[in-house]
C-alpha cells in the first residue's frame, strides 16, 4: 500500500489552479515580443533627433523582417513606428518608449514570479511531490513499527501520528483510517501552500492588468492608440476572463464596491464604442461576456444607487459594441453560435413562453428586469440586426407575460376551476419597457423590428401596464418617424407603412377599435402626420418611390384603397383632444407644402392644391361615413367643423411659438413641432348653437374651407418671392371671426395670382368629401 497525492489532488482540494493561472498568462503574455516593440520605439526615439533619423530606422526594420520570434513583427512595427512618428512626433515617440519599458518590464516580473512559484526550488511542483514523499514516509515508518510489535491476537496497540492516535488489536488494527488521516493531513498542507501561492499570483496578474488600463489612460493622452499596436498584448482572452471571474466574484456581494466593479470592467469601458474592432479586441469582449453568464448581467441591473451607474453603462455599452458586425463585432444572423450564452436572453423570443413551471416565471421576470434595466444605461445604439432581435424578443416576452397575468387572473376568479382566493399575480415586468426605449436609440432596429403589419399589431393591442404603452409609443415613433432634419430611412418607411395599415383590415387593432393604449394611439396618428404626403392619394409603390404632395418623385410608400380610408376613419373614431392635434398637424402641413410650391411655381402650386384636396376631403368624407349609414350629417358636419377650427387654432398656437420650418422629401416634418408643442396650445370651445345652425351640412360647413385656405395664404406669405405679404395675412387673422374674412381671404388670393386654383381645391375637396 502506498500514500498518493496527484496534482490534480491537490488543485481539487484547494479549489485554485495556480499551474492554470500560470499556463493562461504565460500564453496570453508574449514577453518577446513587447520588449521588441518597446526596443523599437526606444531605438525610434534616439533616432528622432538626426533628421531622416526615424525613417532610416523603419526601413531597416523591414529589411530585417522575418517570420520567427520578435523578427515576426518587424514589418508592422516598421510601419506603425513611422507612422505614429509622423503623427505625434519625436517627444511623444519617446513617451511611448517609456511606457511600453514600464509594461515590459512589469510583465517579465509576473511572468517570472509565476514560474518560480510553480517551477522553483520550493515552488509547487516541489511542494506536491514533497508532501506525497512525506506521506509515503509517514505510511512507511507505520508499517515498519507494527511489523515490530509483539502483541497477543487480543492485545490493543495503539499509534500517534499527526496529532491523531488510532488504536486496535494486530489483527484489526484501522490501517486504512491512519492512511487515509496521513493522505488527509498532507494534502491538507499541500493544499494550504498552492493556495497561499496562487493568492500571490493572482495579486501580481491582478496588478499587472490594473496596470495596463493605466498605462492605456497614459497612452492616450499622448495620442496613442493601443489598438494599433502590431503586438497584441493590450486585450487579450486572459485578461477578459480574469476581469469577469472578478466582476462576478463582486457581484456575489451584498453591496460590492463601485470602484472595484468599475476597476473589472474597464477593459470592456475602452472598447465599448469602438468603430472598428481588431479580432483580438473582439476575442476579449467575446471572451469576457463568455465568461459571465445571464444572471451576472441581471444582478448587475438590479443594484440598487446611481453609484453603479459607470459600471453598468460599460457593460451595456460592450454588449451592444460586440454584437454590431458594422463595428467589428458579432453578427447575429450569421453568427449565432458566436452570440455569448450571458446575452441570449435578450434575443429570446420564447424566454417567458407558456412552456415554463409556474415557479420559474417570476425567477425570468426578474432576471430580464435586471437585463432591461442594464441596457437601460447603454450610451451605444445597438446593431440593427441585434436591436431587432432585441425588440422582436420584448414584443414576444410581453405577450407571454400578459398571457400569463391573465390565466393568474382568471384563477383569482371565484368559482373557476382553479379558484384560488386572492391568488398573487406575476411581478411587474419592467424590462421590456426598458429594452424598446433602448433599441429606439437606433431608429433603423426600431423599424426592422416592426417589419410587418402583425408585429405592429402584436406592439398595438398589448396592454403595457408597467407603463401605461408610453414605450412602446416611443419605440413606434421612433421607427417611424426620422429626427428633424433627417430623411426617412427605407426600414422607416416600411415601418410606417405597417403602422398606417394595422388599423384596417383583419388586424386585433382594427377589429378592437384602435390600439390599446392611448400612448400607442398617439403614436400611429403621429405617424400619420409624418406621412401625410403619401395619404393624399392612394396606389402603390412596387419601386419605392411615390410623388409627394409637390408631385416631386421621392422615397416613400402608397396604401391601397382600402388602407388609405381604414386610417381616415381611424382618425374620425378618435377622441376630440387627439383629432385636435392631428388636425393641427394638418393645417400646419398645407402651410408647409404650399410655401415649398409657390417657391417651385408653375404648376406645383396648381399640383399641390389638388393633392391637398384630396387629402382634405378624404379626412372630412370619413367624418360623414364612419358610422355607415346610421352617420347623422348634421353631427358629422359638426365634427367637420370643430376638427378643422380646432386643428387651426392648435397650429397658430404652435406657429406663434415656435414655427414651422418646411421639410424636404417623404417627411412632413410636423410631428415634432406638434408634439413639442402641445402644452402649450389650446383649442376653442364647441360650436356654438347658432353656428351649428349654420353648418347643419356639409356645403356650410366647409365650403369656404376658411381654415385650409388661410394656412395657404401663410404658405404664400412665406415663400422665397412671396405672391402676398405677412401683413395682409396677418391682418386675415386678427378679422378670422368677422363677416369680412372669406371676402378679404378671396381677395388676397386673387391679389396673390392663385385664387382660381382655391377654387378648383373647393370644389374637388367637396366633390370627394360631401355624402
Amino acid at each position: 500500500m502506498s500514500i498518493s497525492i496527484t496534482k490534480q489532488d491537490v488543485i481539487d482540494k484547494a479549489g485554485v489552479d495556480p499551474w492554470e493561472l500560470e499556463s493562461e498568462f504565460a500564453s496570453d503574455t508574449d514577453l518577446e515580443m513587447i520588449d521588441s516593440l518597446a526596443g523599437i520605439f526606444r531605438n525610434g526615439a534616439e533616432e528622432a533627433d538626426d533628421a531622416g533619423g526615424v525613417a532610416a530606422y523603419a526601413s531597416s526594420l523591414e529589411e530585417r523582417a522575418g517570420t520567427r520570434g520578435s523578427n515576426a513583427i518587424y514589418a508592422d512595427a516598421s510601419e506603425h513606428l513611422t507612422q505614429t512618428y509622423e503623427d505625434l512626433g519625436a517627444e511623444n515617440l519617446e513617451n511611448i518608449s517609456s511606457v511600453l519599458n514600464t509594461v515590459a518590464g512589469e510583465a517579465e516580473s509576473v511572468l517570472e514570479s509565476n514560474d518560480e512559484a510553480i517551477n522553483g526550488p520550493m515552488g509547487l511542483d516541489w511542494l506536491v511531490d514533497m508532501q506525497q514523499t512525506a506521506g509515503q514516509g509517514d505510511w512507511t515508518g507505520f508499517e515498519s513499527w507494527f511489523g515490530e510489535q509483539d502483541a497477543g491476537e487480543h492485545d490493543l496497540v495503539s499509534y500517534t501520528i499527526h496529532e491523531e492516535t488510532f488504536t486496535g488489536t494486530k489483527p484489526n488494527f484501522p490501517k486504512n483510517d491512519l492512511k487515509e488521516h496521513i493522505r488527509t493531513y498532507r494534502l491538507d498542507l499541500a493544499a494550504e501552500g498552492v493556495s497561499s501561492a496562487y493568492d500571490r499570483m493572482f495579486e501580481n496578474v491582478d496588478d499587472y492588468y490594473a496596470m495596463l488600463h493605466s498605462k492605456e489612460g497614459q497612452l492616450a493622452e499622448y495620442g496613442y492608440d493601443v489598438s494599433d499596436s502590431p503586438v497584441p498584448f493590450w486585450h487579450t482572452d486572459g485578461r477578459a476572463e480574469h476581469e469577469a471571474e472578478q466582476l462576478e466574484r463582486l457581484l456575489e456581494e451584498d453591496d460590492p464596491d463601485p470602484e472595484e466593479l468599475e476597476r473589472y470592467t474597464a477593459g470592456v469601458e475602452r472598447l465599448a464604442g469602438s468603430d472598428d474592432l481588431t479580432s483580438q479586441e473582439r476575442s476579449y469582449l467575446r471572451s469576457f461576456y463568455d465568461t459571465l453568464e445571464a444572471d451576472d448581467l441581471a444582478a448587475l441591473g438590479n443594484l440598487e444607487g446611481e453609484r453603479y451607474d459607470g459600471a453598468r453603462g460599460s457593460v451595456a455599452d460592450g454588449i451592444n459594441t460586440l454584437m454590431d458586425p458594422e463595428r467589428g463585432g458579432i453578427d447575429p444572423a450569421e453568427e449565432d453560435y458566436l452570440v455569448p450564452d450571458s446575452v441570449k436572453p435578450l434575443i429570446n423570443e420564447n424566454f417567458l413562453n407558456q412552456d415554463l413551471e409556474e415557479d420559474q416565471v417570476n425567477e425570468r421576470i426578474g432576471q430580464y428586469n435586471g437585463l432591461g434595466e442594464l441596457m437601460s444605461h447603454a450610451s451605444v445604439p445597438p446593431g440593427n440586426q441585434f436591436g431587432a432581435d432585441m425588440g422582436a424578443a420584448a414584443l414576444g416576452i410581453q405577450t407571454d407575460y400578459e398571457l400569463w397575468q391573465r390565466d393568474a387572473r382568471a384563477e383569482s376568479i371565484s368559482g373557476s376551476p382553479n379558484y384560488i382566493r386572492d391568488a398573487d399575480l406575476y411581478d411587474d415586468l419592467t424590462g421590456t419597457g426598458q429594452v424598446l426605449t433602448m433599441v429606439a436609440t437606433n431608429p433603423d432596429a426600431a423599424a426592422l423590428t416592426l417589419d410587418s403589419v402583425e408585429r405592429v399589431d402584436t406592439l398595438a393591442r398589448l396592454n403595457w401596464s408597467q407603463d401605461s404603452g408610453e414605450a412602446a409609443a416611443g419605440f413606434m415613433r421612433a421607427a417611424t418617424i426620422p429626427a428633424d432634419g433627417e430623411e426617412a430611412s427605407r426600414y422607416q418607411l416600411d415601418a410606417a407603412k405597417n403602422v398606417l395599415e394595422v388599423v384596417s383590415g383583419d388586424t386585433a387593432v382594427a377589429r378592437g377599435d384602435g390600439p390599446t393604449t392611448d400612448a400607442v394611439e398617439g403614436a400611429v396618428l403621429d405617424t400619420g402626420l409624418a406621412y401625410l404626403d403619401f395619404l393624399a392619394r392612394e396606389g402603390t409603390d412596387d419601386d419605392g418611390m411615390v410623388r409627394n404632395v409637390l408631385g416631386q418623385e421621392v422615397p416613400g410608400f402608397a396604401l391601397d384603397g382600402e388602407a388609405r380610408n381604414g386610417f381616415f376613419d381611424f382618425v374620425a373614431t378618435r377622441e376630440q383632444e387627439q383629432k385636435d392635434e392631428f388636425y393641427g398637424g394638418v393645417n400646419a402641413h398645407a402651410q408647409q407644402r404650399m410655401t415649398q410650391a409657390f417657391n417651385e411655381g408653375g404648376d406645383t402650386v396648381e399640383g399641390s392644391l389638388e393633392n391637398l384636396a384630396r387629402l382634405h376631403g378624404g379626412l372630412d368624407y370619413a367624418e360623414y361615413t364612419v358610422d355607415g349609414d346610421n352617420t347623422n350629417p348634421e353631427d358629422a358636419s359638426q365634427r367637420v367643423e370643430q376638427n378643422w377650427r380646432n386643428g387651426f387654432q392648435m397650429a397658430s398656437a404652435i406657429n406663434d411659438t415656435i414655427g414651422m420650418i418646411p421639410a424636404a422629401g417623404a417627411v412632413t416634418g410636423v410631428t415634432g413641432p406638434i408634439i413639442s408643442g402641445l402644452e402649450s396650445a389650446t383649442v376653442g370651445e364647441p360650436p356654438t348653437a347658432d353656428e351649428l345652425r349654420r353648418t347643419a351640412s356639409y356645403d356650410d360647413a366647409v365650403a369656404e374651407e376658411g381654415e385650409a385656405r388661410y394656412w395657404i395664404a401663410q404658405g404664400a406669405a412665406n415663400a422665397d418671392n412671396p405672391p402676398v405679404s405677412q401683413e395682409q395675412v396677418d391682418a386675415l387673422r386678427g378679422g378670422r371671426g368677422d363677416v369680412d374674412f372669406l371676402p378679404n381671404l378671396g381677395d388676397l388670393e386673387r391679389d396673390g395670382g392663385y385664387h382660381d386654383h382655391v377654387e378648383d381645391y373647393r370644389s374637388l375637396r367637396r366633390d370627394i368629401a360631401a355624402p
